[in-house]
């Protein structure tokens, strides 16, 4: 079996770090003679993880706003752009007309056209479109990881105030992972309107 630097960071790492802040979370006493047993654990959890937050994927947009995609492809007239303030796309409108003259609707939604946008550039080895997509999936495996930690040690230690400092990196990971999601977005459709002006070029 083999693993990339994404399984490594999502499973492994994400997993031992959970299976060690529950361990101390519930004071149970780490045993060195159990070290192969927990990287094993590890995985497990890791795996767990990854898949709770897939299920969870649609609570994190809802807590950002919406899908980064869909806001991408929302054109607002008193903005000069579409997006966040940090992740911007400039020429939503131009992509947008693209990408309708691709679709089989007359009036289809935005996830139909961003999904036509990743059909197009699916298989393309030459864009960076598969490492935004590790970088958004494994900012929200550690945004659902890091809010597991903290839910468990806010419950075994909820009487000391200390803890819920962990708010605070709480917060950055969603924020990181609000902005993962349009960096993702925002590649991909970039990447459709590169490929789309070169095909009509040739």
């Amino acid at each position: 079996m083999e693993f990339n630097y994404y399984d490594l960071l999502s499973r492994i790492i994400i997993g031992y770090f959970t299976l060690m802040a529950s361990l101390y979370a519930f004071d149970i006493s780490y045993n060195e003679d159990y070290s192969i047993a927990y990287i094993a654990a590890a995985f497990v959890v890791g795996y767990f993880i990854n898949a709770v937050s897939s299920l969870l994927e649609s609570f994190w947009f809802w807590t950002i706003g919406g899908k980064p995609s869909d806001k991408l492809l929302t054109i607002n007239k008193k903005k000069k752009y579409t997006g966040i303030s940090k992740v911007r796309l400039y020429n939503a409108t131009a992509i947008i007309e693209r990408l309708k003259k691709d679709a089989h609707s007359k009036s289809p939604t935005t996830g139909e056209l961003f999904s036509i946008a990743k059909r197009a550039c699916n298989g393309n080895k030459d864009c960076r479109i598969p490492v935004f997509s590790a970088q958004y999936a494994f900012s929200r495996v550690l945004l659902t990881a890091f809010t597991i930690v903290t839910l468990f040690l806010l419950w075994s230690h909820f009487d000391d105030w200390r803890y819920y400092f962990l708010i605070i990196p709480w917060l950055v990971f969603w924020n990181r992972f609000k902005e993962r999601g349009y960096y993702y977005a925002r590649e991909v459709l970039t990447e459709y309107m590169k490929n789309s002006e070169q095909t009509v070029a040739k």
